[in-house]
């Protein structure tokens, strides 16, 4: 892992100051995590204890866990590609592999993977199920795909205590569930037949809401905000399109803030997930690569 102190170091020198992010910003100290072997690395969930899980490699994913600075390679045998999506404060670990059947979702826990499929899930393809997230009860959410005449719809789903509830946001075309935490909050993405764009959405006690990005904008017409995360303190973190290029954001108490990356990245920039201490996980592009970063809040 690359400490940003020593890349920015002949800057600081040079300003005689510290780094920090332009005063209209919420303040973070970024760290970049880029795994050894990999000129891409995407971490997308971190648990309280400060786990990071993601992938890396292309055009072949493996998965990975960060802990205490050391990688731990995610592979299951005779798969041909593996994504470790979420991570909860028990160290259980969900995401999805592909093989020959299709792609498939997975919980690692002590040490034990299992793969499972949303019954009636799949299209011409195979197996279709995915996994995103998981909190500390164990529940899982995710998306999945049935075949719908020569085409296919994406749903979502919570599976809890053995039992698969499908969720989708009413009217839309397609649901995907991305984030779940300890109260059950669940938030995703969507799409309506007909309407440009995809929105973020929450799923609180019951009830939908639609919690796009003001700021989102798109030379097409069609914004688009992704809800990619969800702490127990009901920050949702996730991405947005400005003027057609993704930026990060963080939403907390109603207010949107953009996440701006260390000098030198470039879209896209993805927040991804979050944890109860409000520490961030995504990537961005630079010229080298898709890079990994920890964003901690400066205190």
């Amino acid at each position: 892992m690359k400490s940003l102190t020593t890349i920015i170091l002949a800057v600081l020198c040079v300003l005689g100051g510290a780094f920090s992010l332009p005063a209209a910003e919420i303040s973070y100290n970024f760290t970049i995590i880029d795994h050894p072997a990999a000129q891409r690395t995407e971490p997308h969930g971190i648990n309280s204890a400060g786990d990071i899980v993601g992938m890396f490699g292309g055009p072949i994913f493996h998965g990975f866990l960060y802990h205490d600075g050391i990688f731990t390679t995610i592979d299951v045998p005779g798969v041909r590609e593996t994504v470790a999506e979420g991570i909860n404060s028990a160290g259980q670990i969900v995401g999805s592999v592909t093989d020959a059947t299709g792609t498939h979702g997975f919980l690692l826990s002590d040490g034990i993977l299992t793969t499972f499929d949303v019954p009636g899930a799949g299209t011409v393809n195979g197996a279709a199920t995915r996994a995103h997230a998981i909190n500390a009860s164990g529940e899982i959410v995710g998306d999945f795909d049935v075949q719908m005449g020569t085409g296919s719809s994406t749903h979502g789903y919570i599976y809890s205590h053995g039992i698969f509830t499908t969720i989708d946001f009413p009217g839309a075309y397609f649901t995907q569930a991305r984030g779940i935490n300890s109260a059950g909050e669940i938030v995703g993405v969507m799409a309506f037949p007909g309407v440009g764009g995809d929105s973020a959405f929450l799923y609180s006690h019951g009830t939908f809401s639609v919690i796009n990005n003001p700021n989102s904008s798109s030379p097409g017409g069609d914004p688009v905000t992704v809800a990619a995360g969800i702490n127990n303190s009901g920050q949702i973190v996730g991405y947005f399109t400005d003027s057609g290029a993704y930026r990060a954001f963080i939403y907390d108490k109603g207010t949107y803030t953009t996440i701006d990356f260390p000098p030198g990245s470039d879209t896209p920039q993805l927040a991804l997930g979050i944890n109860n201490a409000g520490k961030i996980v995504g990537s961005f592009n630079s010229a080298t690569g898709t890079h990994g970063f920890l964003a901690e809040p400066a205190h």
